[in-house]
């Protein structure tokens, strides 16, 4: 036997003896309760477009699993409890049925509302799965974080992408939904902060079957007056944006719902490691992973890192933790990610691709902020909590 595979044998046997925590011998049980209600979508959103019937818990799964790898040696396991929310299953019966500890939310945002303002000071509360402006923006209690992007930071991402290929001006076209309504507000926002004009603003009102029509009706739609250098559409439920790229009166890029997009993941994401985390999903899910999933992963995995630097439990330590700056989070990203202590809002770039690829990734080279580049995407600080 070699001397250096004696020397390995002898360290492990070290670490055998005295565990990385004093407390290891004693295991914790933590139980995460995800709250969650079925996406459906609209019946004129073709199947290939449609989110995956479980999107999100196979991130949260793989999560589990990964947690759960680390915490056999250092003294915890994190087990999963799911409230269905629907018709017999309210958010006040959910809530009633968890005295205390880490809640994971998936819902609309009047569900979601609702939870915020239910909740105690025993529960903390991780919105992985939303984007709506209105929960970073009048929600900054110390126990409620968001790991899933804002509308805020995917509309700085697109228009950083834009101000570093110098296209200026823009024809903005939404469908006319209230999630749509919140995303172009966020990216009126951004176009304003980078100076890029909106040469026309149209909203999607067509009720007819357009695929017999498509080559007619979008050049159409798309025609202005005035030239314009990329067309911005806005279409959070997937309803119409797929029909734009290619098809516009002029040959311009499209970005936002379709063309190119802005996501936390994509399934193309192979660096920093993230090709072990993807075969990971498709073992789980036999798919990739997608955003939804990756900021349900990222929601179990601080919190199992909070478990690391706690010998228990409490909402106070962990809230405190994970808004301190002794936290960071090494996730697949190339950064180390982090909360912000205003709103809780989970700092991390961004990956604008299309079907089959990366494209760029944001915070674009060149865009600076005195804390970190990461908070040039989304609210400000003066822009929460007035």
């Amino acid at each position: 036997m070699s001397n250096k595979l004696l020397t390995l044998l002898g360290v492990l046997s070290v670490l055998w003896l005295f565990p990385t925590s004093s407390w290891a011998q004693t295991q914790q049980t933590l139980t995460i309760h995800y709250l969650y209600s079925l996406q459906e979508s609209a019946n004129t959103i073709p199947k290939i477009n449609q989110a995956p019937e479980n999107n999100g818990l196979a991130g949260l799964l793989v999560g589990l699993q990964d947690s759960n790898t680390t915490g056999k040696f250092m003294g915890y396991k994190i087990i999963l409890k799911k409230h269905l929310i629907d018709a017999t299953y309210s958010i006040n019966q959910a809530l009633s049925n968890i005295p205390s500890g880490p809640i994971l939310v998936h819902l609309n945002t009047l569900q979601t509302q609702q939870v915020f303002t239910l909740a105690t000071k025993e529960h903390l509360v991780i919105n992985v799965g939303n984007a709506a402006t209105e929960l970073r923006r009048d929600v900054c209690a110390s126990n409620i974080f968001h790991t899933s992007p804002s509308y805020p930071m995917l509309a700085d991402a697109l228009g950083q992408w834009l101000v570093k290929k110098q296209l200026d001006s823009v024809l903005l076209i939404s469908s006319e939904d209230e999630l749509a309504t919140d995303y172009v507000t966020a990216i009126k926002r951004t176009l304003q902060r980078y100076r890029i004009a909106i040469i026309a603003e149209k909203n999607w009102s067509f009720t007819t079957d357009l695929r017999r029509t498509l080559e007619q009706d979008i050049p159409l739609l798309t025609q202005t007056a005035k030239t314009y250098d990329a067309t911005i559409v806005v279409d959070p439920q997937g309803t119409f944006g797929y029909y734009l790229p290619y098809n516009t009166y002029y040959p311009r890029p499209v970005v936002g719902s379709a063309g190119l997009q802005v996501d936390s993941w994509h399934g193309s994401i192979e660096q920093w490691g993230a090709r072990q985390l993807q075969n990971r999903v498709q073992e789980v899910a036999g798919r990739f992973m997608t955003g939804v999933d990756y900021t349900h992963y990222v929601a179990v995995i601080a919190l199992a890192q909070g478990l690391q630097k706690n010998t228990q439990f409490t909402v106070a330590q962990m809230s405190d933790y994970l808004r301190s700056s002794d936290f960071s989070l090494a996730a697949y990203k190339g950064r180390k990610l982090s909360f912000r202590p205003k709103n809780g809002q989970l700092r991390m770039p961004l990956s604008l691709f299309h079907a089959r690829g990366v494209v760029s990734q944001s915070p674009q080279t060149g865009f600076m902020h005195p804390v970190t580049e990461l908070d040039t995407l989304g609210l400000t600080p003066n822009e929460i909590c007035q």
